[in-house]
């Protein structure tokens, strides 16, 4: 149950973070709103990646301790 919140806030945070960035972004670089969007969809897919290696990771840990 913790780790799915864990991964949840993580993701949540990844999400705001982002988001804050694009705008800021933006407000910089006003023609730069295409190339976010871009990069965006990178980024989902970075997180994505990154959320199952973390659910891989606590679960091999998880048999790892089982079988100790």
């Amino acid at each position: 149950m913790l780790n799915k919140t864990t991964a949840i806030i993580v993701v949540t945070a990844a999400a705001v973070i982002g988001t804050i960035i694009t705008m800021v972004v933006i407000k910089i670089f006003p023609g730069a709103s295409a190339y976010m969007a871009e990069i965006g969809y990178s980024l989902v897919g970075v997180g994505v990646v990154l959320v199952g290696v973390g659910i891989y990771l606590t679960k091999k840990d998880g048999q790892r301790n089982a079988t100790e």
